[in-house]
């Protein structure tokens, strides 16, 4: 079934098609937010509370592609630089993750003492009727893990008329504290706002095409 089609069926359902633009050889396809999903045989279990799955349904998960123990120094010069403290084990090649990690210049912090370091996934969200989504943390999930020693800057954009790659922006408060980041942890949400809150949405995987590129480079 072409795509046209298909969005002109679920449009006609009152479905929202949402296309989402990643690498899927080693970066996991966002998933629902579904604790639903989980038990149901109880009338009062909050599997079949309707505030519940209204407040679930607007929400899709990143998780994080690899493993990462970045820590933070200084050059000799007094510059911030990460040091990727796993070596010889780092499942990144380095010059990779040069690419994909870096530390904001010192000008752009939003406070002197505390970093911004970004990790740049591909993911690119884009639809053609009016949506927003907002980038938050992953608070619906329990991360058994070492709390972050810092906070997501989260950040909200059209997707219609503004689609961009959606960075993981990361303010490092404990700067004495490393960040550790594990394959498949919950790295963030995005959050779907449509022009009718009673409105679904789907999301379908699309392809990254010199036209859309081309509309990149213009906004």
């Amino acid at each position: 079934m072409g795509v046209a089609i298909l969005s002109k069926i679920l449009i006609e359902r009152a479905f929202m098609v949402i296309y989402v633009i990643f690498e899927p050889v080693v970066y996991f396809p966002p998933e629902r937010s579904r604790t639903v999903d989980m038990n149901r045989t109880h009338a009062k279990s909050a599997s079949r509370c309707p505030a519940v799955i209204g407040f679930e349904s607007r929400y899709m998960m990143v998780r994080c592609p690899f493993d990462l123990h970045i820590g933070f120094v200084k050059d000799d010069k007094g510059k911030p630089v990460l040091k990727d403290l796993m070596g010889c084990k780092s499942p990144v090649r380095n010059s990779k993750l040069h690419q994909l990690l870096s530390i904001t210049s010192e000008s752009e912090w939003r406070f002197a003492d505390r970093p911004t370091v970004q990790l740049k996934p591909p993911y690119i969200f884009i639809s053609d009727g009016p949506v927003y989504i907002s980038q938050v943390p992953p608070f619906l999930d329990y991360q058994d893990a070492e709390s972050f020693p810092g906070t997501l800057v989260g950040g909200r954009f059209p997707i219609d008329v503004w689609p961009q790659p959606l960075l993981w922006a990361f303010e490092w408060h404990n700067i004495k504290k490393p960040i550790r980041l594990k394959r498949g942890q919950p790295l963030f949400y995005g959050q779907f706002e449509l022009d009718n809150p009673e409105r679904q949405f789907q999301v379908f995987e699309a392809e990254h095409t010199p036209e859309l590129q081309e509309y990149l480079n213009k906004i």
